[in-house]
Parts: C-alpha cells; sequence; structure tokens
C-alpha cells in the first residue's frame, strides 16, 4: 500500500483540529499544532507557519459555512410514475341451458 503524501497528512490534520476546536483555538493550541505538523515535515520557518496557519483560516471558514452533518443531505429521488390501472376485463355472458 502507498503511503500518503505529506501535504495529505498535514491537511488531514488540520482538518481534524479545526473540527475537534470548533473553529476557535489559543495560541497554545497553535503552538502544539504547529510542533505536530513539523513532525509531518512542515519547516518551522516563517513562510512554513504561514502556510499552515492560511490552511487552518481557510479550514475554519469552511467549518463555519458547511453543515455540520456528517454526510451532506442527499436530494430527494423524483417520484415514480403511477401505474395506470388495467381496465377490468367484460364479463363473458352466461350461456342458456
Amino acid at each position: 500500500m502507498a503511503t500518503e503524501h505529506a501535504v495529505t497528512e498535514v491537511l488531514a490534520l488540520c482538518g481534524s483540529f479545526v473540527v475537534k476546536k470548533k473553529g476557535v483555538w489559543n495560541h497554545d493550541d497553535w503552538e502544539s499544532l504547529v510542533a505536530d505538523a513539523v513532525k509531518l515535515g512542515v519547516p518551522a520557518t516563517d513562510e512554513g507557519k504561514r502556510g499552515l496557519g492560511n490552511i487552518l483560516e481557510a479550514a475554519k471558514g469552511l467549518y463555519s459555512a458547511l453543515p455540520t452533518s456528517a454526510s451532506p443531505a442527499k436530494p430527494k429521488a423524483a417520484a415514480k410514475p403511477k401505474a395506470t390501472a388495467k381496465p377490468k376485463a367484460a364479463a363473458k355472458p352466461k350461456a342458456k341451458a
């Protein structure tokens, strides 16, 4: 099985962080996230932190805008057309005895 690219892991880390924190975090939370991201290969430079911060802010905006359910609402399927009633068979005339 192929390993995930580091960017996939960083994006998952950021997404999980934003959801766990419900879109609100403090400086200590941020520092902890940076430490976790550095372990995944994000450079501990100002540029690396800026990129990580941009991802978080974008994820925060989506967190606020998207529904909270795990699965998006599915559109209702179009109603199936009703079958037309078949005409009743005419009664056979009774034979006279």
